[in-house]
C-alpha cells in the first residue's frame, strides 16, 4: 500500500519512479500547479517527481477555467485530470456537492468542455482522476463520456468533500470502473 503523498513531500527528489497511487496524487497537483503558474512549471513537477508523463500544452492553456490537464504516458495512455477547489468560486461549488448552493453547473460545463478539447487533441481516453472537486468531476465525466468501446477507469483522489457524492454517483454508468482513494493534503 501507497504512503500518502503530501505536496510538501513532492519537493524531494525521488530515487525511483512513483507506484500508481503516487502517480495519480502528482499528477492532481500539477493540474493546480498549472492554474498558478502554468503548464511549463507543472511539467518541471512532473519531472522532479520522476513521473515520465508529457503535459498536452493545448489543453493545459485553453480549458476553461484552467479545469484540467491531459497527461500522456510513455506507453501512449492519456490521463485526463480534473483541478479540485482552488479558489471561492470552487468553494461554492463544494458547498453544492454538500446540498448547500448550487454551484456545480459552470463546473460541470467547463469540465465537459476540457474533456471535448482533450479528446480532439487525442481521441479515446481510457483514464480520468480528480481530487476533491476534480474527484466529483471526474466521476461524472466518466458516467457521462463512457461506451462500451471506450470504457473508463476514474480514479478519485478524494478529500471529504467529495467522498459520498461521487460514491453515490459512481453506480450511474457500467461501462466506468471507480477506484476511490482516501486522500489528505
Amino acid at each position: 500500500a501507497a504512503d500518502i503523498v503530501k505536496r510538501s513531500e513532492l519537493d524531494i527528489t525521488h530515487d525511483k519512479v512513483p507506484d500508481e497511487f503516487h502517480k495519480f496524487a502528482i499528477y492532481n497537483d500539477a493540474a493546480y500547479i498549472n492554474l498558478r503558474e502554468g503548464h511549463q512549471a507543472a511539467q518541471r513537477y512532473l519531472d522532479r517527481a520522476g513521473i515520465d508523463a508529457k503535459i498536452d500544452t493545448t489543453v493545459a492553456d485553453n480549458a476553461p477555467g484552467k479545469r484540467g490537464i491531459l497527461v500522456t504516458e510513455p506507453d501512449g495512455e492519456h490521463v485526463m485530470v480534473m483541478r479540485g477547489t482552488a479558489n471561492a468560486a470552487d468553494v461554492l461549488a463544494d458547498a453544492k456537492i454538500i446540498g448547500m448552493m448550487d454551484y456545480m453547473a459552470n463546473h460541470q460545463r467547463e469540465a465537459q468542455q476540457t474533456w471535448e478539447l482533450a479528446r480532439s487533441q487525442v481521441g479515446a481516453i481510457r483514464t480520468i482522476t480528480g481530487h476533491s472537486l476534480g474527484g466529483n468531476l471526474s466521476t461524472d465525466l466518466a458516467n457521462n463520456n463512457a461506451t462500451p468501446d471506450v470504457p473508463i477507469r476514474n480514479v478519485m483522489l478524494n478529500g471529504a468533500i467529495s467522498i459520498p457524492q461521487a460514491t453515490n454517483k459512481a453506480a450511474r454508468s457500467p461501462h466506468t470502473q471507480h477506484i476511490s482513494i482516501a486522500v489528505s493534503y
